[in-house]
């Protein structure tokens, strides 16, 4: 699957609320990793997972209206690079741009909080105890 039909996938998901927040949640040497939730208190429910990203700007953390074009993948003038542009737009204004070489997407939701009976699609953040 590529990159645009990844992107298809998060607009066409169905989703509880018409916006969902998103945050830059880990970043190391070849992976970033963006979640959305409409909770971040308690979970996140998609993960964008990008490999060697080569070129990062923008904001921590904002909001997305998800009735409006809050997210592009624009492939890069050089296609022989192996790269894409990944944008996100809050209220028509462009919030984060990352150019990664790889996209993938995870709807699991992951809580923030220790709890039993994790059912498929369901698991605990990383650094819970």
């Amino acid at each position: 699957m590529n990159e645009k039909d990844m992107i298809n996938l998060i607009k066409s998901h169905n989703w509880k609320e018409k916006w969902l927040d998103f945050a830059v949640y880990s970043f190391e040497r070849n992976r970033l990793i963006i979640t959305a939730s409409d909770d971040f208190a308690y979970y996140h429910t998609l993960e964008i997972i990008l490999d060697n990203p080569g070129y990062i700007s923008g904001v921590m953390e904002w909001s997305s209206d998800l009735n409006e074009e809050f997210i592009k993948a624009l492939t890069q003038v050089d296609i022989s690079s192996g790269t894409f542009v990944l944008e996100f737009y809050s209220d028509s204004e462009l919030k984060f741009k990352v150019v990664a070489e790889k996209m993938v997407v995870n709807f699991d939701t992951v809580f923030y909080y220790k709890r039993e009976g994790l059912k498929c699609g369901e698991r605990l953040a990383s650094w819970v105890e």
